[in-house]
């Protein structure tokens, strides 16, 4: 089979396109999205997460990064506040990567993705609790 063929496969099988009504209906959801989370953080008086421009696109009021995946905007909450945290028990964080992984590698936290079950999973209390007493000692 060509490579000109097995593109052209390849091609068919890709996803469609959005349509200008579901580009539409997916970035309302991200704008209510970002305007509750504001909402709850202004509540409690801590600093927003999300701008909305004049066009209803969000960005990460941190840094400016869009926010095109309704998903993105709870992984946006849980990687700041991993960050803010400072070093977590039981997770390597690479600051280059934006990312958290378990101590075998494994994905857990990043400003797209969010894996609850390796962030806050079976043994991370223990693993917090191990941290906390390791670093009184240090103290």
């Amino acid at each position: 089979m060509s490579i000109e063929r097995r593109l052209r496969k390849l091609e068919e099988r890709a996803a469609p396109q959005e349509t200008p009504d579901e580009t539409e209906k997916r970035r309302k959801t991200i704008r209510e999205l970002a305007e509750h989370s504001n909402h709850c953080n202004e509540g409690r008086g801590e600093e927003t997460l999300f701008e909305i421009d004049e066009n209803g696109d969000v960005f990460c009021s941190r840094d400016g990064r869009p926010v095109t995946d309704s998903h993105q905007t709870l992984a946006e909450e849980f990687y700041w506040i991993e960050v803010g945290w400072g070093p977590s028990p039981g997770l390597v964080h690479d600051e280059e990567a934006q990312a958290f992984y378990t101590p075998s590698g494994e994905l857990a936290l990043s400003r797209e993705c969010v894996n609850l079950e390796r962030l806050m999973g079976p043994g991370r209390e223990e693993r917090s609790a191990e941290e906390r007493q390791r670093r009184s000692k240090h103290e």
